[in-house]
């Protein structure tokens, strides 16, 4: 699904400043004057993340999410996932973090975590690699086991 519910007068420009980055607002503003419901806010946000990973503007993610906690609109499981997949791709230490803080924020929310939310977090750890990585991997395994959430296979894999 691409992400059409969005007006370039109404997105910040990416880096370069050749075109706008994926963005929620327009849609919020509907859902705030009645015209739109929470799901469709929430598929334009999971569809304005997947083309800020696509158009590697993994910081635009945290912005989709704020846009959506500062409307009102709770995270659902499936824009969590998308965010925390987000932050795998970014990779790196800053990446792990950023998964590992959104995988504590849903958990405080009381969105139970599943099996796609924690191997997108265990294969965050592993792209940050290190020591702290293979730890925090290994803590996820064992958090998973504890709340019976069965890894998948790359789960395991990855270790």
């Amino acid at each position: 699904m691409v992400c059409k519910d969005y007006g370039e007068d109404q997105v910040k420009k990416n880096d370069d400043g050749n075109h706008p980055l994926p963005s929620n607002e327009r849609i919020i503003v509907g859902f705030n004057q009645r015209d739109k419901t929470v799901d469709d806010v929430q598929k334009v946000t999971v569809s304005a993340i997947g083309q800020s990973i696509a158009e590697g503007e993994f910081d635009n993610v945290a912005t989709l999410l704020m846009n959506l906690e500062n409307a009102g609109i709770a995270c659902n499981l499936i824009t969590y996932n998308a965010a925390i997949s987000a932050y795998e791709k970014a990779g790196g230490e800053q990446g792990m973090a950023n998964a590992l803080r959104l995988l504590n924020k849903m958990k405080h929310k009381q969105v139970e975590p599943d099996t796609i939310t924690y191997s997108a977090v265990i294969s965050a750890c592993e792209k940050a690699g290190g020591q702290r990585g293979m730890i925090n991997a290994l803590n996820l395994l064992q958090q998973m086991k504890a709340v019976q959430v069965a890894p998948n296979i790359p789960s395991l894999i990855r270790q």
